[in-house]
């Protein structure tokens, strides 16, 4: 992701030209700020994919930046860098969503590569976020078609059942939309954030069913040669 954007903060001029050329250089935008408080200023009039911060500088603190950010973008990447690294001051930083932490003095390539991760990590999600997106609009009522009485039934029984725990059996003759009915369910439910999994039954023997659904233990049954996940 060499085209991100970064916003460097340290009350240390050097440090800050010393990051400005060396991100620079790996290909990302670099903007910088000299205090918490410009840090701030920053983030209410630009974006940034990554924000790179000292804990401790005069005035507002890497804290301050860290949750002013994250009130913003929720989404964004911050990495704390700092000399007075406590279990206190990291476990704050991290609860508060810190990406990751480095600490003084580091070496350029662990630097590199905790920004370079912390980004990736960062787009996986994004594109986790719109995947879950699409497969809600994809799997949503809308795309399930029929205004009669019949199927304006149908969706009030998805609504209902998508609101509970309870095991659904779909009947229905072949392309009535069996599986578009129960990714409906799957979807509109509390359990959307979670795989939806299909198995297709007609190609498992019957001998082969627990394996396959629950896993085994190596040595459980002849041909076990190795633990199995269900």
């Amino acid at each position: 992701m060499t085209d991100a954007r970064l916003l460097v903060v340290d009350d240390e001029l050097s440090m800050r030209e010393f990051l400005q050329i060396l991100f620079s250089k790996e290909g990302y935008e670099v903007v910088t700020a000299g205090s918490g408080k410009e840090a701030i200023d920053k983030l209410t009039s630009s974006n940034f994919d990554l924000i790179l911060t000292d804990l401790k500088m005069p005035g507002l603190s890497g804290l301050d930046v860290l949750r002013a950010a994250k009130e913003r973008n929720p989404d964004v990447a911050v990495v704390m860098i700092t000399a007075y690294a406590s279990p206190e001051s990291v476990t704050e930083a991290l609860d508060l969503g810190a990406t990751n932490y480095v600490n003084k003095p580091f070496r350029v390539e662990d630097l590199k590569h905790v920004v370079r991760s912390s980004l990736e990590k960062q787009h996986l999600l994004r594109e986790n976020i719109q995947l879950k997106a699409e497969l809600g609009s994809r799997y949503g009522f809308a795309n399930i078609f029929g205004a009669h009485p019949a199927m304006r039934d149908v969706y009030e029984l998805i609504r209902r059942v998508s609101r509970t725990r309870s095991n659904v059996l779909v009947l229905g003759e072949t392309g009535t939309g069996k599986e578009l009915v129960a990714k409906a369910i799957h979807f509109n439910s509390e359990r959307s954030s979670g795989p939806f999994v299909a198995v297709n039954c007609g190609a498992i023997t019957e001998s082969l069913w627990e394996s396959e659904l629950f896993g085994h233990k190596k040595g459980s049954f002849t041909g076990a040669y190795t633990d199995k996940l269900g």
